[in-house]
């Protein structure tokens, strides 16, 4: 689409790229290595979510949210590859500045 996304990890085995990128700060996308395809997986529209890491089993995602306040979360949730998973089946692990 053009739009710059900022790297945030690549799954193992490399068949998924997790992003944050533009226009939307407030998001967390998983862009498909063969097909260049994205989705959003994480959003919340109060707060920026940045620093996505897929757990080495691909089960989970750690993410930062930033309030509104600049005070840094750190959270997982279920990781499913294509499919978002709502704010409430987050579970914030406490402060942090590194998943």
């Amino acid at each position: 689409s053009g739009q710059a996304v900022r790297l945030c990890d690549v799954s193992p085995p490399a068949r998924f790229l997790v992003a944050r990128g533009a226009p939307n700060a407030r998001a967390i996308q998983r862009i498909d290595v063969r097909t260049a395809e994205s989705s959003v997986i994480l959003q919340r529209p109060d707060a920026i979510l940045y620093q996505g890491q897929i757990s080495p089993d691909r089960n989970w995602i750690a993410f930062l949210v930033r309030d509104e306040n600049r005070n840094d979360d750190l959270y997982i949730a279920p990781f499913r590859e294509v499919e978002p998973v709502p704010a409430s089946e987050w579970i914030r692990v406490g402060p942090g500045d590194k998943p």
